[in-house]
């Protein structure tokens, strides 16, 4: 039976994220490895939320953050034209069109 391990960051909520390495392994080798992990993180994830704290360890990580309110993503993502920025502003037109279709005003 396959796990569905995808979680839905809600905006606005906060949440405590973990990794943790395969067995023995490790995920930091280097000084290198944990700057890499920085840098993509301040690439990808912290245009998006705000990070509380954050602790590396070896074999396993930390990141305490909070998902940025709706409006605020939504302005990211008009800047940011990647698919999931696309799939965030079909989101938004959806709830648009449901209020109006529903009476409420436009």
């Amino acid at each position: 039976m396959a796990i569905d391990y995808w979680h839905e960051f809600l905006p606005g909520h906060t949440y405590h994220a973990y990794n943790h390495a395969v067995s023995d392994q490790n995920i930091f080798n280097s000084d290198f490895d944990y700057t890499d992990f920085l840098m993509k993180y301040k690439k990808y994830i912290s245009p998006y939320v705000d990070t509380y704290a954050y602790c590396l360890m070896p074999n396993h990580f930390h990141l305490l953050f909070k998902v940025k309110e709706y409006e605020s993503l939504i302005a990211k993502a008009k800047l940011d034209p990647t698919n999931a920025s696309m799939n965030l502003m079909k989101s938004e037109n959806y709830i648009i069109n449901l209020f109006c279709h529903n009476g409420k005003e436009c």
